[in-house]
């Protein structure tokens, strides 16, 4: 939540005061990448003991190791 609520504090920043790179980097940087990985985190802890859960790990951890 305190990525979330960083990420709209930067919108409405930039609503307020214009536009300005900082802000438009950092909201992005906050919203776009940190929120959807925690959410992405989240997903996969509660799909984690399922038959998919193991499938998804395994495919994951095969990636990780190609690069």
């Amino acid at each position: 939540m305190l990525w979330y609520a960083l990420s709209a504090g930067t919108d409405g920043s930039e609503a307020r005061s214009g536009w300005s790179e900082p802000l438009t980097g950092s909201g992005t940087l906050i919203g776009a990448i940190w929120v959807a990985g925690w959410l992405g985190l989240g997903t996969v802890y509660l799909l984690g003991r399922t038959r998919f859960g193991y499938a998804f790990a395994f495919k994951l951890s095969g990636r990780l190791f190609t690069f």
